[in-house]
């Protein structure tokens, strides 16, 4: 796939992990802060219909995929400018959705109750 690489760019611009050498859909990774420790979001990028690219992410939370309404579909024409559009638009769809997750959310919930009680000497 001679795309994997411009959208890798692009996904590590957006503060993903790459591993383009992995021979499958497998691309990169973005770690975030939960409850229960650090969580990781997978990226993947897949032929999807006349010839075109779909990226797509997955990240359990509550035994679920959070992540699966995230995705974009990259025309199998995109130029440069194209590319950039449906990863930054795919970033920000993973960044809201892990955002809303159970974990994260608890996190920072947590977080902002540890901010407002006094401390103990």
């Amino acid at each position: 796939m001679s795309i994997k690489q411009p959208v890798g760019q692009c996904l590590q611009e957006h503060g993903f992990e790459l591993d383009i050498r992995e021979p499958f859909s497998f691309i990169g990774r973005k770690t975030y802060a939960s409850a229960v420790g650090p969580k990781e979001a997978h990226s993947f990028l897949e032929r999807f219909g006349d010839g075109s690219f779909i990226l797509k992410a997955e990240m359990l939370s509550e035994g679920r995929n959070c992540l699966a309404l995230c995705y974009s579909i990259i025309p199998k024409d995109a130029d440069a400018e194209k590319i950039k559009q449906c990863v930054a638009s795919f970033a920000n769809e993973v960044d809201q959705a892990v955002a809303g997750s159970y974990a994260v959310r608890l996190l920072v919930s947590k977080t902002r109750n540890q901010g407002s009680r006094p401390t103990r000497p």
